[in-house]
C-alpha cells in the first residue's frame, strides 16, 4: 500500500508531539476500547462489544496516540457522547497507525502492512458489531492513513487499495453504519457528492482515488473533508494544511453533521 511524502511520518509526530490541538474538548463518560497499545500482527484482533445505542468507531492518523485526547478524532467522538448521555460507547481501532517506510520520492513512502491490518480489523469489528447487537448503529471516522482504512473497510475487496484480502462487509453490516465522517482522506475523489470543505473538486487524493461513485451507497450517510491544498486529499498540496483540520472548526461540522443523523 503506497502512499508518500516527504518525511510525512517525522513531521507528523513532531507536530503532535508539541499539541496541535488548540483546546480540550469536554470529557464526557465513554467507554474506550479495552485494548491500550496497538495489537501483534501475529494474533488476530477480538474486539470487545457493549451493545449501546451508537457505537462510535474512530480510526486516527499516522502517528497519532491510541485512544488519546490529542488525536483529530476524540473530541469528536466526545461531544457525540456528551449529547447522547449513557447511550454511546466507543472504539479507537487498536491499528499500528505507523507508516512502513519514509522517502523523499513522493511515491516511495509505504504503509506496509498496517493499512491491510487496520481493513482487516475494522471490517471484523463492523461485522461483529452487527450481528452482536443488531439494535446498535456504528458511526465511523477516519484521519488521513485512517480515512483511508475506514473507506476502503465499506468498499468490496477487489475496490480496495487496503485489505484486498480481508472480508467483505456483511450486508447487515452495511445497513447499521449511521455515519461516516472522514478528513485528508487519501482516496478522496473531488466529484463525491458527499465532499466537504474547500477543495478544487478537479483534484483527488493521491493515495490512489476510489472511482467515483464506489461509496455512493453511503452518500446520504457520509461527510468526506477536504481543504484546498491539503497534499493528501488534494494531490501536489502541501503538508501544512493536512493538520488544519484540528482547528479549522470542521470537527465541530462532522460532530454536527453525525449528530443530525442519529436517532
Amino acid at each position: 500500500m503506497k502512499y508518500g511524502r516527504k518525511l510525512f511520518g517525522l513531521l507528523l509526530v513532531a507536530t503532535l508531539a508539541s499539541g496541535c490541538t488548540s483546546q480540550k474538548a469536554p470529557q464526557p463518560s465513554i467507554t474506550p476500547a479495552p485494548t491500550l497499545n496497538p495489537v501483534s500482527t501475529e494474533k488476530p484482533w477480538e474486539p470487545s462489544i457493549r451493545c449501546t445505542q451508537d457505537l462510535l468507531v474512530t480510526v486516527r492518523g499516522t502517528s497519532e496516540r491510541l485512544n488519546s485526547d490529542t488525536a483529530l478524532l476524540t473530541p469528536i467522538a466526545q461531544q457525540i457522547a456528551q449529547s447522547k448521555p449513557g447511550q454511546t460507547s466507543l472504539i479507537d481501532l487498536p491499528y499500528p497507525a505507523t507508516a512502513e517506510n519514509l522517502h523523499d520520492d513522493a511515491q516511495g513512502a509505504v504503509f506496509g502492512a498496517t493499512a491491510d491490518q487496520g481493513v482487516t480489523m475494522l471490517v471484523r469489528l463492523l461485522n461483529q458489531a452487527a450481528t452482536t447487537c443488531p439494535e446498535q448503529q456504528t458511526v465511523l471516522m477516519g484521519y488521513s492513513q485512517g480515512a483511508l482504512i475506514a473507506g476502503d473497510a465499506l468498499l468490496a475487496p477487489s475496490l480496495r487499495r487496503a485489505g484486498k484480502v480481508a472480508a467483505p462487509l456483511s450486508k447487515s453490516a452495511a445497513d447499521h453504519i449511521g455515519a461516516v465522517v472522514l478528513y485528508g482522506d487519501p482516496r478522496f475523489v473531488g466529484t463525491d457528492s458527499f465532499n466537504a470543505g474547500t477543495y478544487d473538486r478537479h483534484l483527488d487524493g493521491w493515495g490512489g482515488p476510489r472511482q467515483p461513485g464506489d461509496l455512493d451507497a453511503f452518500a446520504s450517510r457520509t461527510r468526506d473533508f477536504c481543504l484546498a491544498h491539503d497534499f493528501v486529499c488534494q494531490a501536489g498540496g502541501q503538508f501544512q494544511p493536512h493538520l488544519a483540520y484540528y482547528s479549522n472548526g470542521m470537527r465541530a461540522e462532522g460532530a454536527e453533521f453525525i449528530l443530525g443523523l442519529l436517532k
